[in-house]
C-alpha cells in the first residue's frame, strides 16, 4: 500500500478516535446525571459488545499475523496485484 494512502488512512483513523472520545466524554457528566447508576449498565453492554464482537469481528489474531505475514513476504518478492490470491489460500 502506498505511503500517501497509508497516511491519510492513519490520520482518518485517528481523527475519528479523538472525535468519539470528544463525545463520550462531553455526554457522560449529562448521563451521569440524568441517568444516574444506569449509565454502569450502558458500559457494561459497551463492554460486552466489544469483547464478543473484538476489533477484527471474529478473527483470530493468529490468523492476522499469518496473513500479514503472507502479504509481507509476497510485496517484498513481487507486486501486490499478483499477490492477491496469495490471501485467499488456506482458508
Amino acid at each position: 500500500m502506498p505511503l500517501s494512502v497509508r497516511a491519510k488512512g492513519v490520520s482518518l483513523s485517528t481523527a475519528t478516535n479523538w472525535a468519539f472520545n470528544w463525545i463520550v466524554g462531553e455526554m457522560t457528566p449529562y448521563l451521569q446525571e440524568h441517568i444516574e447508576w444506569r449509565l454502569y449498565y450502558m458500559h457494561a453492554v459497551f463492554c460486552v459488545c466489544s469483547c464478543i464482537l473484538g476489533e477484527c469481528f471474529s478473527i483470530w489474531l493468529e490468523y492476522m499475523e499469518m496473513l500479514m505475514q503472507r502479504m509481507m513476504k509476497c510485496i517484498s518478492v513481487c507486486n501486490f496485484s499478483s499477490c492477491c490470491w496469495l490471501l485467499n489460500e488456506g482458508e
